[in-house]
């Protein structure tokens, strides 16, 4: 889990940020994050914000 979350963390919050104020709450909510439980529950919400195509990596570093 935690080697997860160190791996994801800083994708979700590069993604996160990427949306500029569209993304402002989402990106309070991944920074709140501080389990990999936490930030893998955040992976739909990201998903459907930024698209499939650049969720993959995030959902690599999560899912394996």
């Amino acid at each position: 889990g935690r080697e997860r979350y160190q791996a994801a963390y800083p994708i979700a919050t590069q993604l996160t940020a990427s949306l500029g104020l569209r993304g402002f709450r989402l990106n309070l909510a991944v920074e709140a994050a501080t389990t990999y439980e936490e930030l893998a529950a955040l992976l739909p919400k990201i998903r459907a914000a930024v698209g499939p195509d650049k969720a993959q990596a995030l959902e690599r570093a999560l899912l394996g």
